[in-house]
C-alpha cells in the first residue's frame, strides 16, 4: 500500500472522479457497457448552446456543430474559429474547447459541403500526490512511532481510526499531477437535398490520470431536416457504433450509443427589431443510467433528459439567452461585430456546487 493524500483544491468530488476512473482502469479485463465511461464527452460545449439550456441539436450552425450536430456545418457561409474556456462547478474542473469550420466547394451535383475540426479538454489540475511506501516512512517525522519499532503500524480495526499510529501527512513529500481527458474530432457534412443535411464526426479519445491512461476511437452521426426556412428538426447519435476505450492496465470499456432529438423555430420579432428562436431537445441514453426521467425494461433502463431554450437577437448584434435542463437553469448573452463574436453563459442553482461559467470567442472570415 502507498500513502496518497487527498487532491488539493477540488475536495471530495475530485477524489471520487479520480477514484472512479482509476477503479475502471485497474479492474479485471472485461467487455461491458460502462455508464460513466467517457463521461467528459457529455459536458456540453459552446457558451451560446449552454445559455440556451443545451437545446442546440436543431439550431447548430456555427463551429460548435462539430460537437452538437455535424450536419449543421453545411449552413455556414464563412470559415469560423471558436475558442472557449469554462470553470465547471466554480473552479473545480477546467473545460476547454477549440473548433474550426471550413465550407468547401459544392459537390458536382451542386450540394453544399463543409468540414470541421475540434479539440476538447476537461481536466482537474494540480492534484497533490503523496506516493510513498509504508516501509519508507520516516518515524517521528512522517508518522507517530508510538511503540518505537520504527515502522508505521496500520490497523484497520483501531477504534480511533484506520491506523494505530498517526501519519504526519503534511511532512510526506508530494508532487503535482493532473487528471485530464481529451478528444479530437474531425467532421464532414453535406446537403442531401433542399431540406436535408447529414454529417459525421470521427473522434479520438485520450484519458490520463496518475498511473493510468486510455485510448479510444468512436464516431457521431448527425442529421438536420428543414421543412421551412424557420423550422428545423435535428437528430444526433453519439458513439453510433459504440466507442471502445482501452486502458494500459488491460481494462476495456465501452461507451453505449446515445440519441438526441431536437427541434427549433425561429421568427422575426419586428416590435423589438430582432429575431427569436425557441428550441427543445431530448437526450436518450442506453447505458442503464437512472436519470430524472427514465423508463425500465427489465434490467435495462432508458434514461431521458430534457432541455429547453430561448434566444433573442437584436439586429443580429446583441443576443440574450435563457434555458433550463432537467437539473438546472441557465442564461447568457452574446455580441457580434465585423466577424468577431463573444458569448457568455452560466448554469446555476446546482444543489451542491457553485455555478458554472463559460466564456467563448469566435471569428468568422
Amino acid at each position: 500500500m502507498k500513502v496518497k493524500s487527498r487532491p488539493r483544491g477540488f475536495g471530495w468530488l475530485g477524489v471520487a472522479v479520480a477514484a472512479g476512473v482509476a477503479g475502471g482502469a485497474t479492474a479485471p479485463c472485461a467487455w461491458a457497457i460502462d455508464k460513466y465511461a467517457g463521461e467528459f464527452l457529455k459536458l456540453p460545449v459552446g457558451a451560446r448552446a449552454l445559455g440556451m439550456g443545451s437545446a442546440f441539436v436543431a439550431l447548430a450552425d456555427d463551429a460548435t456543430a462539430v460537437y452538437w450536430n455535424p450536419a449543421g456545418l453545411v449552413f455556414a457561409s464563412q470559415r469560423q474559429a471558436w475558442a472557449e474556456h469554462a470553470e465547471q462547478f466554480g473552479d473545480l474542473v477546467n473545460h476547454d474547447f477549440l473548433a474550426f469550420q471550413l465550407p468547401l466547394a459544392k459537390t458536382s451535383s451542386g450540394h453544399p459541403q463543409a468540414v470541421g475540426l475540434a479539440f476538447l479538454r476537461s481536466a482537474v489540475d494540480d492534484i497533490v500526490i503523496r506516493d510513498k511506501d509504508p516501509e519508507d516512512l520516516i518515524p517521528g517525522q512522517e508518522f507517530e512511532d508510538t511503540n518505537g519499532n520504527g515502522e508505521w503500524d496500520f490497523d484497520p480495526n483501531d477504534p480511533n481510526g484506520p491506523g494505530s499510529e498517526r501519519l504526519f501527512i503534511e511532512n510526506i513529500p508530494y508532487y503535482l499531477d493532473s487528471e485530464a481527458e481529451m478528444a479530437f474530432l474531425l467532421s464532414y457534412a453535406r446537403n442531401l437535398g433542399n431540406t436535408l443535411a447529414a454529417g459525421v464526426s470521427a473522434k479520438i479519445i485520450r484519458q490520463s490520470l496518475p498511473g493510468n491512461s486510455s485510448f479510444g476511437i468512436g464516431a457521431d452521426l448527425g442529421v438536420l431536416y428543414l421543412p421551412t426556412s424557420s423550422l428545423s428538426a435535428g437528430l444526433k447519435i453519439s458513439d453510433v457504433t459504440t466507442t471502445f476505450l482501452s486502458w494500459d492496465s488491460g481494462r476495456r470499456e465501452t461507451i453505449a450509443p446515445s440519441v438526441t432529438l431536437g427541434a427549433q423555430y425561429t421568427r422575426s420579432f419586428e416590435p423589438l427589431r430582432g429575431t427569436v428562436s425557441f428550441a427543445g431537445d431530448m437526450d436518450m441514453s442506453f447505458d442503464n443510467r437512472k436519470t430524472a426521467s427514465a423508463v425500465s425494461f427489465g434490467e435495462w433502463v432508458l434514461g431521458a433528459d430534457f432541455h429547453g431554450g430561448l434566444e433573442y437577437w437584436y439586429s443580429r448584434t446583441v443576443a440574450l439567452r435563457f434555458g433550463s435542463t432537467t437539473n438546472a437553469i441557465s442564461g447568457g448573452a452574446g455580441f457580434r461585430y465585423r466577424g468577431f463574436g463573444v458569448d457568455y453563459a452560466f448554469v446555476g442553482d446546482h444543489p451542491e456546487f457553485d455555478s458554472s461559467h463559460r466564456i467563448g470567442g469566435s471569428y468568422s472570415f
